[in-house]
């Protein structure tokens, strides 16, 4: 599963501020790591759970944070 998800996120990434396609792929990725995150049997907040899903499957955590964050999506 780790090998699809950067597969689509590498294709999907690089085009999402245009190709509306390719930001609803990022963003249902996005969602699937934070349910992951959430689903993690360890003590500590969201953020953390959330960098030890990012970490684990060498996601690249500056990427996610930049689609999260977008000012657009606020």
């Amino acid at each position: 599963m780790d090998d699809d998800i950067k597969k689509m996120w590498a294709e999907h990434y690089p085009t999402w501020r245009r190709d509306r396609e390719a930001e609803r792929v990022c963003f249902a990725i996005c969602t699937v790591l934070e349910a992951h995150a959430r689903a993690l049997p360890v003590v500590g907040t969201d953020a953390d759970r959330l960098r030890r899903v990012l970490t684990a499957v060498g996601f690249p955590a500056a990427q996610y944070n930049e689609l999260k964050n977008d000012p657009k999506r606020s």
